[in-house]
């Protein structure tokens, strides 16, 4: 998941992640000024993405960190240590590009969207004791490629504890926690969606790495977008990217489509509780623009705001019958009817094989067309690769 500012939008359109766009003072002119772009990236972030993703990823969380390191991103930019430690190194990118460890989320985080007796599933918690196994377990394949890194803590104020402990299996013993004929669970499971493509994992050191990943894609959203609407902060970011998010499925209370926490949710979320100046010079309430051009529709996203006019959701998307998700992104859902929302919703269902030049002549008309008309603060974008021609996702031939 990536942020932008809307001054700096010209130059964003192009990228292929997640967005979200910062307040544009009209006194400062954006055409003399360097973009500043932050890259949530670590080597512990790829290795969990990668552990736990790896079913349906395959190898492509590790292949995007090759392209990155191998383009010169790693080495060019700005990179900050993922210890914290400070400025590892400054490259010839340095002047725009950023790299920092992405922050970890907390329960508490989760809870600003999440249904509880929903995180009450996912949560893992851990006894006293053993509580450092699945990070050294992580660091330790990253090692292997001389690449080491840690998540930072991350939590919802100054008060709050960061990390919070989580148990992995003794090298020698995995206990289970097979409730396979335990039919009351099993019906709990799949009223949450915790099943087929989003099974909840019966080991100990499974269940562990599961609930740190959704801590760790929902605390690098939530860090994206609050370096954006952080007026202080010391990066002066216009554009966050955050290559892990994108979880745009699931709901407040279930998983769908492999995903089990909704980043994008929590990161608009954070761009809301920020107040613009608008041309007057007296504070507003921020407007964010949701953009989603993953090949499937935006289901738990657009949910999510769906009676509200301060977010405008637009999806482009394949709807077709038996596509998923296959109950919505039917060009009738306009927002909810009697609600400031209706209105605010825009679902644009793409023929099958359509061209590269169709689809940015598409995409360049009506983006351009609702930047304008709804006058965002923030822009997000969620990219997925399932919409490249070939993708295996899509093909049915992932193995």
């Amino acid at each position: 998941m990536s942020l932008l500012d809307n001054g700096a939008f010209a130059a964003k359109e192009s990228s292929r992640h997640q967005y979200a766009i910062k307040p544009v003072i009209t006194n400062q002119t954006t055409s003399n000024k360097q973009i500043q772009v932050v890259l949530l990236q670590s080597q512990q972030y790829t290795q969990i993405l990668y552990q736990t993703m790896k079913h349906i990823h395959q190898d492509r969380d590790l292949l995007l960190d090759a392209l990155l390191k191998w383009c010169g991103f790693f080495h060019g930019a700005n990179t900050i240590d993922d210890r914290g430690g400070g400025n590892a190194k400054r490259g010839a990118l340095a002047a725009f590009l950023t790299i920092l460890p992405p922050k970890l989320g907390t329960r508490a985080l989760l809870e600003l969207f999440h249904d509880g007796n929903y995180l009450d599933l996912l949560e893992f918690p851990s006894p006293s004791g053993g509580s450092r196994e699945i990070e050294t377990k992580a660091v330790a394949t990253v090692k292997g490629n001389d690449l080491e890194g840690d998540l930072a803590p991350f939590s919802l104020n100054d008060d709050e504890e960061g990390e919070q402990d989580i148990l992995s299996p003794n090298e020698t013993e995995i206990q289970t926690r097979d409730s396979s004929n335990d039919a009351l669970m099993q019906k709990l499971l799949a009223e949450h969606g915790l099943e087929d493509d989003c099974p909840l994992p019966t080991d100990d050191y499974s269940r562990a790495l599961l609930w740190k990943y959704c801590l760790s894609v929902a605390g690098a959203s939530w860090h994206a977008a609050s370096l954006l609407v952080e007026s202080e902060n010391e990066h002066h970011t216009d554009v966050a990217i955050n290559w892990g998010g994108g979880r745009h499925h699931a709901h407040a209370d279930k998983a769908g489509g492999f995903c089990y926490v909704n980043d994008i949710v929590l990161a608009i979320k954070r761009l809301l509780q920020s107040q613009s100046v608008d041309e007057a010079g007296t504070l507003a309430s921020s407007r964010v623009l949701y953009i989603d051009i993953d090949i499937h529709h935006c289901d738990g996203v657009q949910q999510a705001f769906y009676s509200t006019d301060r977010v405008m959701t637009a999806s482009f998307h394949r709807n077709s019958p038996g596509f998923f998700p296959a109950t919505s992104g039917f060009v009738r859902e306009k927002g909810e009817i009697d609600t400031a929302g209706f209105g605010y919703n825009l679902n644009v269902p793409l023929p099958t094989g359509i061209d590269d030049v169709t689809f940015i002549r598409m995409y360049r008309k009506m983006l351009f067309g609702l930047v304008n008309s709804f006058d965002p603060n923030f822009i997000v974008l969620c990219v997925g690769a399932d919409g490249l021609e070939g993708d295996a996702l899509v093909t049915g031939k992932l193995h």
